[in-house]
């Protein structure tokens, strides 16, 4: 399976906050893929294990890891996580089409 993403934009909640981030896939090997989140001021790198889980054809759950960034500020990595996250399972997973269900055709 091929692992490289296109740029995206992720939007997340920070004390009840809403803020846009871009996210990059900055560099993609056989066993990880290193992320590079850009805000308007900061920036974060996340680093998963998705290319060996997906080479592997494992079903175990993607390990992130942020790097570079302040420990006081854990809500805001899990959240940024979340999205990358959810935006990996988006292109992966793409939500099932229930009209070609065989069942729900005319008999």
């Amino acid at each position: 399976m091929d692992c490289k993403l296109e740029p995206f934009e992720i939007i997340f909640l920070y004390y009840s906050k809403q803020y846009k981030a871009k996210v990059e896939q900055v560099l993609i090997t056989d066993l990880s893929e290193k992320f590079l989140v850009t805000g308007k001021k900061k920036q974060i790198e996340i680093i998963s294990d998705r290319p060996a889980l997906r080479r592997l054809n494992s079903k175990k759950k993607i390990k992130f890891q942020a790097i570079n960034f302040d420990a006081n500020n854990l809500d805001l990595a899990i959240s940024i996580i979340g999205q990358i996250q959810r935006h990996i399972d988006d292109i992966e997973h793409p939500p099932y089409n229930w009209k070609d269900n065989p069942k729900n055709k005319p008999y």
